[in-house]
């Protein structure tokens, strides 16, 4: 053969096909593990259940929606709340703030309609607490799987 560099490209092209032969390409092990770290970030299927719990929020997520409790404040979730592939969650709900002191008889805090939005990876979330209709936040709160909030409620 004239061209050397054909020999020596037949015989890496015809290498991998023989049984017990494997060609080790070096990049191959870092896509590999980037694919691992790509999967473990995606979610499948609804919230994980149960209590997630930060700095000034407990959330309980049962099969249809959240109890939440807040520093001075509850709300609630009436839905299931599933997140995409980049662990991003939407779900309508309410918010009810709490004053110090008594509230009168027969008064009843007014429920304001909310947006709650999240991003989880499965064991810790961010969750933005939006006022219906408009682009006011209420709160950000981070959230870990497992854990119980730290709430003090209002006086």
């Amino acid at each position: 053969m004239k061209f050397p560099f054909l020999k020596l490209l037949l015989c890496f092209s015809v290498l991998p096909l023989w049984p017990g032969v494997s060609v080790d390409f070096p990049d191959a092990g870092r896509m590999e593990a980037a694919n691992m770290i790509d999967e473990s970030i995606q979610t499948s299927g609804p919230l994980a259940k149960g209590t997630w719990g930060g700095m000034g929020i407990n959330f309980e997520v049962a099969d249809e929606g959240a109890d939440i409790q807040f520093d001075c404040a509850h709300g609630s979730i009436n839905q299931k709340m599933t997140p995409d592939r980049e662990g991003k969650f939407e779900a309508k709900g309410i918010y009810v703030r709490e004053g110090p002191g008594p509230i009168r008889q027969g008064r009843i805090p007014a429920e304001q309609p909310v947006t709650y939005t999240g991003v989880t990876d499965g064991k810790t979330m961010t969750i933005t607490i939006r006022v219906e209709g408009s682009d006011e936040v209420i709160a950000t709160y981070e959230l870990t799987h497992g854990r119980s909030g730290r709430v003090r409620k209002c006086k």
